[in-house]
């Protein structure tokens, strides 16, 4: 009974018609704008956007304020089919750094530390 039951299931699973799959996707959007977050890319805070060059080629900008001072770029990203698929990209990112930076670095032995001063 049990063999019966699984291979009804199964059947119905399998002979089912499916019609997502058989539907047209949406076209891929032109444009792109949102925020960027995290260490890579546009810094801690930051605004991206994207233009569709052509069907699987982006053009990417970005700006935002990251580790190393304001930081902002421009790319291009590959393959870009959908959200789900590998998109190689290739930037180039410059990082405007942080001036007057000042900290006292010890060694293992706690042995009073030189002070360090970046400009």
């Amino acid at each position: 009974m049990k063999k019966l039951l699984v291979t009804s299931i199964v059947t119905l699973f399998f002979a089912h018609s499916i019609l997502a799959q058989s539907e047209a996707p949406l076209p891929s959007p032109k444009y792109y704008l949102g925020l960027g977050t995290g260490l890579n890319s546009a810094g801690l805070l930051g605004i991206k956007s994207a233009f569709r060059l052509h069907e699987l080629i982006l053009i990417d900008a970005f700006a935002g304020l990251g580790t190393w001072g304001w930081k902002y770029g421009a790319g291009f990203v590959f393959n870009a089919k959908n959200k789900k698929s590998f998109c190689p990209a290739i930037s180039l990112t410059h990082a405007t750094g942080v001036n007057n930076i000042s900290y006292t670095s010890k060694d293992d032995n706690d042995n009073s530390g030189d002070e360090v001063r970046m400009i």
